[in-house]
C-alpha cells in the first residue's frame, strides 16, 4: 500500500517541456554553428579582398565581370566606361566621419556595348539632384570594385520618385534612369575625379564587419543557459521525488 501511494505520487516525467527544450536547444545551436560558418566565410573573404587590394597589375575588367549575383564574390581591376552624371542620383544611410554624406550614383555604358552598370563615385554633403542636370557626358579609365550591394531587411524601400534611394537596387534604377539592361553588381570607383565642386571621391569600404564570433557565442551561451533553466526547473524535482 505505502508503495503503491509512493508511486501514484511520484512527479511525472516533463515530456512536453523537454521537448521544447531540446527543440530550442537545436535551433539555438543551429544558430550558432551558422554563425561560425559564417565567420569562416567573411574571414576568408576579407583575406581575398586584402590581397586585392595590394595588387598593383590589375585586370581589365569587361561587362561579363558584372553579371555573376553571386554576393560573395569581389574583383577588382580597371574598365573603361562612358558615364552619365545628369542622371546622378543621392544614396541615404551613408556615414562618413560620423557625419551623415550621400554617395552619388551614376549610371556608365561599357564601352563598345549597349550594357550598363550603376557606379558610385562620389561623396557629397547635401542632396542637391538639380545640380547634376546639365552635366556632360564623358569617358573615363576607372579603378575600382565590382560587387553585389547588400541591403538590410530594416531599411526603407526606395522612393524614386521623390529621391529618396536607401538601397542599390539595379531594377529599380534600371527604370528610372529608362537604362536596359543594368547588370546586377556595383562598381565602386576608386579614382574618379570630382567634375562639380564640392564634391568628394567615395571612399571604398575595404575592412568588413565580422562580429560572427560574439554572435555565435550568443547563441550557444543562450542554448546552454536553457539547457540548465530546465534542468533546474523540471530535471531536479523530477528526481528528488523518485
Amino acid at each position: 500500500m505505502n508503495n503503491f501511494f509512493h508511486l501514484s505520487c511520484r512527479t511525472p516525467f516533463p515530456v512536453l517541456a523537454s521537448l521544447c527544450c531540446l527543440i530550442g536547444s537545436v535551433v539555438l545551436c543551429s544558430l550558432g554553428v551558422w554563425q561560425v560558418q559564417r565567420l569562416s566565410w567573411k574571414t576568408e573573404l576579407q583575406h581575398h579582398l586584402d590581397m586585392m587590394m595590394e595588387q598593383s597589375d590589375l585586370p581589365r575588367l569587361s561587362s561579363s565581370d558584372f553579371q555573376n549575383s553571386d554576393g560573395g564574390e569581389i574583383k577588382r581591376g580597371d574598365v573603361a566606361l562612358a558615364l552619365y552624371p545628369s542622371k546622378a542620383l543621392y544614396l541615404n544611410g551613408y556615414v562618413e566621419n560620423s557625419k551623415t554624406s550621400f554617395p552619388v550614383v551614376i549610371p556608365a555604358k561599357f564601352s563598345g556595348e549597349d550594357v550598363y552598370v550603376a557606379v558610385i563615385a562620389w561623396v557629397d554633403d547635401v542632396k542637391n539632384p538639380e545640380k547634376w542636370r546639365g552635366a556632360s557626358d564623358y569617358s573615363a579609365d576607372l579603378t575600382g570594385l565590382v560587387r553585389r550591394p547588400d541591403f538590410s531587411i530594416f531599411k526603407p524601400k526606395n522612393a524614386a520618385q521623390k529621391g529618396e534611394w536607401w538601397r542599390l537596387d539595379y531594377s529599380e534604377m534600371s527604370d528610372f534612369w529608362g537604362l536596359s539592361p543594368v547588370v546586377p553588381r556595383i562598381f565602386y570607383a576608386e579614382n574618379a575625379a570630382p567634375i562639380i565642386d564640392g564634391l568628394r571621391p567615395y571612399r571604398v569600404e575595404t575592412h568588413l564587419r565580422n562580429e560572427h564570433l560574439q554572435y555565435a557565442i550568443f547563441w550557444f551561451v543562450m542554448a546552454g543557459l536553457l539547457i540548465v533553466m530546465w534542468g533546474l526547473r523540471f530535471l531536479r524535482p523530477y528526481l528528488q521525488s523518485a
